[in-house]
């Protein structure tokens, strides 16, 4: 038996294993991304609550400087996504000297703003409506009329004691006095030798007399900022005009498209409205003003009896006299094409 002193060999064990770097973290945490999406929650949250009221007060202060007041009872709410205004219970008030006076009132008034539109600085309101509206234009205790502001120091006018009827006539001779001037103005000018004429304007062509003339849109810059309503309907249960007469409103609707002081190519502009009133029964208006400078207004009354024409606010003591009675069918219209009616 021999000594073998070769020992075995030591067991081999596993090659730990190598550890792996640590993961870089990204350019943004993820804790960091849902605090950005926290705070502009919180941000859009927080608008209706920021401007909202900032709106609501612009308008509010934009109106006491014309002498008017929204009343506290009124509410407004403001749409910022939509820009859709709502006022409930509304409630205008003239303002002046003391006196206080509701001059227009709704259940419910909303205006839909074209946000995008008015980015150019015009304010474009896509639809305006009010229903169960109400007014009261009667004359304050000095004569004046609310909304109206008067003149600081007065007219010298008792305004409580006009006569309208006297006014129209005053209207109509100054109408005709114009007129009258300008045949005199023309004739002095016939008179003249050709040299020293003024250039005539040369007259459009009338060998096309049912051709549609346009006019360019007004180039950027060269007007002001107007204001536009694409759509008006209201509706009301009662209106007091200025003095206590028959024709005080006991129901009324008004429509309108594109009603605007300030006309562009291409926009036509129409207003219905149609009346009840106390004593006088019922009055329609329609105006049209097209495109170019041509326009037409009707006024027509249906079955207006004669009595109402004799009140002394209407016609004054030019017809009161004669005591006039019956029904009437009365229609007004006139048209015009640039500044002559």
């Amino acid at each position: 038996m021999s000594d073998d002193t070769t020992q075995p060999p030591p067991p081999t064990t596993a090659a730990a294993p190598v550890a792996k770097p640590a993961k870089r973290p990204g350019v943004f945490r993820k804790s960091f991304i849902i605090l950005v999406v926290l705070l502009v929650v919180l941000a859009v949250a927080s608008v209706p609550f920021v401007l909202e009221p900032w709106i609501v007060s612009k308008i509010r202060s934009s109106l006491s400087g014309s002498g008017l007041s929204l009343s506290p009872e009124t509410k407004i709410s403001v749409g910022l996504v939509d820009g859709k205004i709502t006022a409930t219970g509304f409630k205008l008030d003239d303002l002046y000297q003391g006196e206080t006076r509701t001059v227009f009132a709704a259940d419910e008034l909303t205006a839909d703003i074209a946000v995008l539109d008015c980015l150019g600085g015009d304010v474009v309101i896509d639809r305006l409506a009010a229903t169960g509206a109400t007014g009261d234009l009667r004359r304050r205790s000095d004569g004046t009329v609310p909304v109206i502001a008067p003149k600081p120091d007065g007219d010298g006018t008792d305004w409580s004691k006009i006569d309208w009827y006297d006014y129209y006539q005053k209207a109509v001779e100054q109408w005709k006095k114009r007129k009258e001037e300008e045949k005199q103005k023309q004739e002095e000018e016939a008179k003249k030798p050709p040299g020293e004429r003024a250039p005539k304007i040369p007259e459009q062509p009338i060998d096309w007399p049912a051709a549609k003339q346009y006019k360019p849109a007004p180039a950027p810059g060269t007007r002001g900022p107007r204001v536009l309503i694409r759509d008006l309907r209201i509706s009301g249960k009662g209106f007091g005009l200025p003095d206590d007469t028959p024709f005080d409103l006991v129901d009324f609707t008004v429509t309108g498209k594109d009603l605007t002081g300030v006309q562009l190519a291409g926009e036509t502009m129409t207003l219905v409205v149609k009346l009840t009133t106390k004593e006088a029964g019922l009055i329609d208006l329609d105006l049209l003003r097209n495109a170019g400078d041509t326009g037409t207004l009707r006024i027509g009354a249906k079955g207006l009896p004669l009595a109402a024409l004799n009140h002394a606010k209407v016609s004054g003591g030019a017809l009161s006299q004669y005591g006039a009675t019956g029904l009437a069918d009365l229609t007004l219209s006139s048209s015009w094409t640039g500044w002559d009616l």
